[in-house]
């Protein structure tokens, strides 16, 4: 049923299991957010995969870098830029390690914004110096 939702033709599951664990008690892991949040990405639902990732501590669910990286892409994806940047510090704030693809995303949105304040921080994080 995940595997489904993941590739984005059911995202709408998705909302339906974290509105579900809510109400029934039902807990969702790390594997079940991850799928969920892939859906919302693969669907262009940057707004879902914000609250499925919002969702996770009331589950005592850990963050983790695979996760974050959807909500990444989905948000990018969604122009919504100023949430890559929200989602970029959630993550180095609760030590997690940002795949590069993360790390890419957020150094591109911040570069097109004339960001330079994330952009320098970005490229620390990834040890690029800015070349302009």
């Amino acid at each position: 049923m995940l595997s489904t939702a993941e590739k984005g033709s059911c995202w709408e599951l998705g909302i339906g299991l974290i509105e579900k664990s809510k109400t029934s008690g039902m807990r969702l892991d790390l594997i079940s957010y991850t799928a969920i949040v892939t859906a919302f990405e693969n669907a262009e639902r940057w707004t879902c995969a914000l609250h499925a990732l919002g969702s996770m501590p009331s589950q005592s669910c850990l963050p983790h870098n695979v996760v974050f990286t959807s909500g990444l892409l989905a948000c990018s994806a969604g122009q919504a830029w100023e949430h890559v940047f929200v989602l970029f510090q959630a993550l180095r704030s609760q030590d997690v390690t940002p795949e590069t693809s993360a790390l890419m995303v957020a150094l591109m949105e911040s570069e097109q914004r004339g960001l330079q304040g994330y952009h320098a921080l970005l490229s620390q994080a990834m040890g690029v110096e800015r070349t302009r």
